[in-house]
């Protein structure tokens, strides 16, 4: 979901005269570290190199740089939407062992089958599950998009990355 909103994002960009280079007029600080961040959930989730203690300890390492930098970069609107997104979806998965609780509804098991798949950054949630509220409760379900279940973090994710492709890609430079 949010691949999608990143290149309807920058499809946008463009069509309102923004350019990617762009970017370089907006200050947004140690951006780089975000992409450290999704490395290091990257590795911890596919790799299944760690135990599942140092798998927890990095998720959640990769969450407080996300919001180390969300935090430091709080002069842009955007973020807000992006450090409270990634807020909710680190105390749901902070309290859950790391994982990201996913409500199995009749759609999902309509869509998945008997046995939906979980990686190790998701479990089913249940009645032992914490802060259900920020876990992913909602299905998207539409032709040209992949189905995806998602949560109400997601959504401000997705809200907080469209507009700052936006503001990035319409920023003009400012003096000297």
């Amino acid at each position: 979901m949010l691949v999608s909103s990143v290149i309807l994002a920058i499809i946008i960009g463009y069509l309102r005269k923004g350019r990617l280079s762009n970017f370089e007029n907006i200050k947004f600080k140690l951006w780089y570290l975000i992409s450290v961040a999704f490395l290091i959930q990257f590795i911890g989730i596919n790799l299944q190199i760690f135990n599942d203690m140092t798998y927890y300890v990095l998720h959640i390492l990769s969450y407080v740089i996300i919001i180390f930098v969300t935090c430091i970069n709080h002069h842009l609107f955007s973020v807000w939407f992006l450090g409270i997104g990634n807020l909710m979806n680190f105390v749901v998965i902070a309290f859950n062992e790391g994982k990201m609780p996913v409500k199995i509804t009749t759609k999902i098991m309509e869509i998945t089958g008997e046995n939906p798949y979980f990686d190790r950054g998701h479990m089913m949630m249940n009645e032992l599950t914490r802060f259900k509220i920020f876990g992913d409760l909602f299905v998207l379900d539409v032709p040209v998009i992949p189905v995806s279940v998602f949560s109400g973090g997601d959504v401000l994710l997705v809200i907080g990355a469209f507009l700052l492709i936006q503001q990035g890609m319409t920023a003009e430079k400012h003096g000297n």
